[in-house]
Parts: structure tokens; C-alpha cells; sequence
């Protein structure tokens, strides 16, 4: 999702299951559960881990990705929408019937042109896989550029696989807000293993390196490693990185004008596990939930004991698809009805939902 729900960016989101279905949920205006709706589109593509969308700004479907092609809204390869990611764990991935890229849920995420309207940034990671031994990375940040004049308005992919960083000391997750100025775009990654991150600003159409700024908890703890959440609150004050593998979360201040961090608090988590789970600022930004597979917690950012305010506010009931799969809890994502949706990890017919998340 992206900032201002005024323009509508998030309205349509896309899952896979393991079959060749593609389901599409709509929100329409006004934005609450009786205009949800959700529809199935036969087509071969996977969303099991890299994945990104985005909308116009009337909330229609403009482009989407796996990490593998750029399609458009028409549930095909947008013209030059091929080849994105290049390298061996492409070609291994790819080009099987599984037609997925592996690097995590947070590699790539679309940005609307600050200067131009009918043009969309896919920021990306791209990685590479070694044998003897067997070492999986990220080799590169990059960004590409839809161009909706082509085509009759399904877009063109313009420029391609561009690298920000071209080399193997980032991690998957990538996290964006807007600049003080409420035009240009931060975007943030973490360097692997030290407690290290990288400050993109985007600022008239180019990518400048602001700063690497070294912060916080400097040893090598497993959420150091890919697969976890880095998050901004939605008025962008606040940066969190939680990984599952770790029983805490690291809690951040950011500038939006200069992009330091500040105010490095480590908090720990109740009862996480070497599994899976999520985290999602509520829409005001004052409550984080925190999901560790089988159970869901809320902190109260404004407190002065946010570990004291913990509240666990489910656990798994046991509910199964078919009688199999378990939904258990995962990613979390806030909609443009303000709600947060959890999904569970498995091929579901069901998302949690937290109702009232301020």
C-alpha cells in the first residue's frame, strides 16, 4: 500500500493460490465490507513470494508483478514486461510451472511518478543463488519505469533493471514514505548482518544515496537475515524491523526531511517462534500489531513502556481450509477501509481481519 488513501493507489489487490487461479479484490468507494468484492481470473502466475501492485489514482488496476514479468491490467505481459530480475534464480524459477521469483514479500513495490501521472516506478530486488555451498542473496536494489501512453493505455516497461546497489550487503525488504515535502519518495533498505541501513530519495526523476547510517543493535541476530518486515507508520515518524526468526522488534524515529533514524529501542515480543508472523502500524500510528504465527499481539507506541502495554489480542482457533490447511498468522496489510488484513500462509479460502485496528 502507499500513503494518501485519497488517491486510491491500493484499491485493487491481487493473490495466488497453487493452482492457475488469480483472485482479485476490489474496494470501492465508500471503502467498508459490503463493497469488497472479490473475483477469479484464470491465469498462470504466482504470488508466493515477491509480489507488488498498484492502482491508478480512480483505484483501477494499472500494472502488478511476481518478480518474474511487469503485467498489465489486462492479466497479461505488459510490452517489455518480460526479464525483470535477471540472473540464475530467474531462469531456475521463472521458467517452471510454479512461474514465481523467491526473494521475499517486501523486494518490490511500485511508486507512482511524482512528476507524471501516467508514469509508475517498480522498485526491485534481484537475486542470485550459488552452489557448493548452497548461498542464496540479493546482488542488487534496481528500479524499472512503466510508460501507460503506450498501448492504448496497458502501459510499456520503458526502462529496466537499473541497479540503486549492485552488490550483495542489502537484504530483501524495502520500505518507503514520502519526504517532508509530500512529493519526493525515501526509500529504505537494510544492509545485511549490521544494524545498517541505506536512504534513497527519489527527487525529480533521479535516485540520489542520502546517507548509510549505522544504528541500533550491531551483532548478528537472525532477523539481521531476509524475510522480515521493514515498515513506516503512515504518517512516516516511525520505522519498524521485525523478523520472526527473533523474539522482538526494532522500533525507530525517522525525519522525513534530512531521512536519519533516531531513538533505537529494541522490544521484545511474547512467545514468537522460528516460524513465520507479521507486523502492521494501525492507520493512526499509534498501535503496532505483531503476529507470531499462532498469536496476535498489540503494542501502544505512545506508551512509556511499550513492552508493558503488549495486549495479546487472539490466538489460533484451529479453523482449517478442507479440513488441512491451517490459517495461521501471517503478512499483515492495512486497506483503504482502514481495516488490517492478515493472510495465513497457506492456499486459504479466509483472511483474519482486525476490525477497529486504532
Amino acid at each position: 500500500w502507499l500513503q494518501g488513501q485519497q488517491y486510491r493507489y491500493d484499491y485493487t489487490w491481487l493473490m495466488s493460490d497453487y493452482t492457475s487461479n488469480l483472485m482479485v479484490m476490489k474496494f470501492h468507494k465508500p471503502v467498508d465490507s459490503n463493497n469488497i468484492r472479490v473475483d477469479s481470473v484464470k491465469k498462470e502466475i504466482r504470488f508466493r513470494f515477491t509480489n507488488s501492485m498498484i492502482s491508478n489514482s480512480a483505484g483501477e488496476l494499472v500494472a502488478y508483478s511476481n518478480g518474474c514479468f511487469i503485467n498489465h491490467r489486462e492479466y497479461d505481459v505488459m510490452e517489455n514486461g518480460g526479464g525483470i530480475n535477471p540472473g540464475n534464480v530467474r531462469m531456475e524459477s521463472c521458467t517452471t510451472a510454479y512461474n514465481y521469483y523467491p526473494t521475499a514479500e517486501q523486494s518490490m513495490v511500485f511508486i507512482p511518478d511524482p512528476m507524471d501521472t501516467l508514469r509508475y516506478y517498480l522498485i526491485h530486488n534481484s537475486a542470485v543463488l550459488q552452489e557448493n555451498p548452497l548461498t542464496y542473496w540479493v546482488d542488487a536494489l534496481r528500479y524499472s519505469i512503466i510508460d501507460m501512453r503506450y498501448n492504448n493505455g496497458l502501459g510499456k516497461t520503458i526502462i529496466k533493471n537499473v541497479p540503486l546497489i549492485n552488490d550483495s550487503t542489502t537484504i530483501a525488504d524495502i520500505a518507503l514514505v514520502k519526504h517532508s515535502n509530500n512529493q519526493d519518495w525515501w526509500i529504505v533498505v537494510k544492509k545485511f548482518i549490521r544494524g545498517s541501513y541505506d536512504k534513497f530519495l527519489l527527487s525529480n526523476g533521479n535516485f540520489q544515496l542520502v546517507n548509510q547510517q549505522e544504528i541500533g543493535d550491531t551483532t548478528n541476530h537472525y532477523q539481521n537475515g531476509g524475510g522480515g518486515m521493514l515498515t513506516f507508520s503512515p504518517d512516516g515518524s516511525r520505522l519498524i524491523r521485525y523478523h520472526p526468526y527473533d523474539d522482538g522488534f526494532f522500533l525507530f524515529d525517522f525525519d522525513r526531511t534530512t531521512g536519519q533514524l533516531s531513538n533505537y529501542r529494541r522490544i521484545p515480543v511474547t512467545d514468537s517462534l522460528v516460524l513465520d508472523g507479521g507486523a502492521c502500524f494501525s492507520p493512526s500510528g499509534r498501535f503496532l500489531y505483531v503476529g507470531t504465527y499462532w498469536d496476535l499481539y498489540q503494542y501502544d507506541l505512545e506508551s512509556t513502556d511499550i513492552k508493558g502495554s503488549e495486549v495479546h489480542i487472539a490466538h489460533y482457533d484451529g479453523y482449517k481450509t478442507k479440513g488441512i490447511l491451517r490459517a495461521m498468522i501471517g503478512r499483515m496489510q492495512w486497506g483503504p477501509d482502514c481495516k488490517i488484513y492478515v493472510n495465513c500462509r497457506n492456499s486459504m479460502d479466509a483472511l483474519h481481519v482486525i476490525h477497529r485496528p486504532n
